[in-house]
């Protein structure tokens, strides 16, 4: 293993900062975006482009992910998405940029040596191994919790009390050759760009409703009861989504099993709660949705089964996956085409006793974060105010705040390296390094003090790096993994 000594690092350490060209597609150049106004501005003889003919630049060119990603989401017709030549291009395109792992630096303040773990990145191993950190110990406290006990004169393996549902919900397709729900709404037929992107906004409002709905259940009839929330935005293998909602309430709710499944309700018959609650977003989303009782832990762990898991490397052929390799990257594909990350709301953790205790470390960290909000703001505001000039800020006093900013940057920036230097010596450097090689290089090149000790396997913050084959210097391969 490799073992780095170098002088401690200053304070505040190092940032790298990557920036991505804008992705452009269009007529006799290559990657021309057909809203940037400017360019055609430039070049009058220029035909502006249409979406088709942007889709097929998109289908015929081997665009980097985040250029991939920006193109589409500036199209006005997301219909033509569907194009199956487009479809398998954005899969590579994606499927490149997960494979394609980057390396960060993270140095010991303290004694000098240097980690390199793997940058998380939606799909990776980094990214699931992250995600699962954060998400097992709130499947833990659920399972401490009880969720469901039995009813008194009943079998406990037939009719229980539950604290817990899950609601699964779908969007019809758009080649669905359905005309109305099972409820008689009519249907609303979606493609996968706009049902991805409709996700947030239509589980809010059901919500709303379905408050409703459980608290005529509980004997509050027009009272929205308290109750807590978690939205996982799971994909389908065919590029739609299938969310996952999990309501945890204070009250419990009879529910029976039938076959496999627990359903609510106290008996096979009893379809007042599921048929109102179907209503709801029927009603809405023009969809169906499944409900479903949960039990136990198990149920919980089920809702992040895909998220947590990271795309398998070894898929030779992305049009031939099997079931589960197709949800699950679909749900990190869209996902990161989309922004969108799964919502665990305040008030279901409290409700699972699970909220975690802001330190001073978070504290600084957070005011941090809203200075730099700030600071970008007041100059994004001076410069549309004609930029920095004493006309400006006597007109406008309050952008003189300006000034001081970046001092109070700098201060917490100090304070927070000496309160993180109470609990960990270990600081970020750079990153964005595609081998561990070529960190390796890049430090040895900046600093020439760094001595390289190949006895020794380095081990630090719960990582350490496992050394696959070691030839010579040249030939060292590794895998990160995380304890």
């Amino acid at each position: 293993m490799f073992r780095f000594i170098c002088n401690p690092i200053p304070q505040g350490g190092g940032v790298l900062a990557l920036a991505t060209p804008a992705l452009r597609c269009g007529p006799g150049v290559d990657h021309l975006n057909p809203h940037d106004y400017e360019f055609y501005e430039l070049h009058p003889d220029e035909e502006v482009t249409n979406d088709a003919e942007c889709l097929d630049s998109l289908c015929n060119c081997n665009l980097p992910w985040n250029e991939m990603k920006e193109a589409i989401r500036g199209m006005d017709n997301k219909e033509i998405l569907s194009d199956s030549d487009f479809i398998k291009n954005m899969k590579d395109s994606f499927f490149d940029k997960v494979k394609d792992a980057k390396y960060s630096v993270i140095q010991n303040a303290v004694t000098g040596e240097y980690i390199f773990p793997m940058a998380p990145f939606r799909g990776n191993k980094a990214y699931s191994r992250k995600k699962r950190k954060r998400i097992q110990p709130i499947i833990d406290a659920f399972g401490d919790k009880e969720i469901s006990r039995p009813v008194r004169g009943s079998r406990p393996s037939e009719v229980r009390q539950v604290h817990a549902m899950m609601i699964t919900l779908s969007f019809t397709r758009n080649y669905s050759k359905e005309e109305h729900t099972r409820q008689g709404f009519p249907i609303k037929k979606w493609n996968s760009f706009d049902a991805w992107e409709s996700i947030t906004p239509l589980v809010n409002q059901f919500k709303v409703e379905l408050s409703r709905i459980i608290g005529k259940q509980n004997g509050e009839k027009g009272k929205q009861i308290s109750y807590g929330s978690c939205l996982v935005k799971e994909g389908c293998a065919d590029m739609y989504p299938a969310p996952h909602l999990v309501i945890l309430f204070d009250k419990p709710i009879l529910s029976h099993r039938y076959k496999k499944q627990w359903l609510l309700g106290g008996r096979s018959d009893d379809r007042s709660l599921v048929n109102s609650v179907q209503a709801i977003w029927e009603r809405i989303a023009g969809s169906h949705c499944k409900i479903n009782a949960i039990i136990s832990a198990g149920g919980l762990a089920y809702v992040f089964k895909y998220v947590t898991k990271s795309i398998d490397l070894n898929i030779e052929n992305l049009d031939r996956m099997t079931h589960d390799q197709a949800i699950c990257f679909n749900t990190h594909l869209n996902q990161s085409l989309h922004n969108q990350n799964d919502i665990i709301s305040k008030k279901f953790l409290e409700k699972l006793d699970y909220i975690r205790e802001l330190t001073l470390l978070d504290y600084i960290r957070k005011k941090l974060k809203q200075t730099k909000a700030e600071l970008k703001k007041l100059s994004k505001e001076i410069e549309e105010k004609g930029g920095f000039n004493a006309f400006t800020f006597s007109i406008h006093p309050h952008l003189k705040q300006y000034w001081s900013l970046p001092g109070e940057l700098e201060r917490l920036k100090e304070e927070a390296y000496h309160v993180k230097m109470a609990t960990s010596p270990w600081f970020y450097i750079s990153g964005g390094f595609s081998s561990i090689e070529s960190a390796i290089q890049n430090i040895t090149e900046n600093n020439k003090s760094v001595q390289i000790d190949y006895l020794r396997v380095l081990r630090a913050k719960g990582c350490y790096i496992k050394e696959i084959n070691q030839r010579s210097i040249h030939n060292v391969h590794y895998d990160i993994r995380f304890q």
